[in-house]
């Protein structure tokens, strides 16, 4: 039997998709990260179904962390001069 749970939410004004799908003793989760309707990164993990909640919380801090990345990256990149 395959299990899917997704949540969808906004974290800094990026949408993040966290699905987690499992068969067995395994899970696959990934969240996807989307600016602006385009797609901007992706975290995946993998653990037992015994790990299931742990995993969750996990993935959904991991990817507000490249949610950060990203928008640090942003700045640093509005503030450096253009090169001519």
């Amino acid at each position: 039997m395959n299990n899917e749970v997704e949540k969808k939410f906004d974290y800094r004004g990026l949408i993040v998709t966290i699905e987690l799908t499992g068969d067995g003793e395994q899970i696959s989760a990934h969240a996807d990260v989307h600016r602006d309707g385009e797609f901007a990164g992706r975290v995946a993990l993998t653990a037992s179904q015994a790990e299931r909640e742990i995993l969750f919380d996990k993935l959904n801090r991991k990817a507000k962390e490249l949610v950060d990345r990203l928008l640090a990256r942003d700045v640093s990149a509005a503030a450096s001069p253009a090169a001519v």
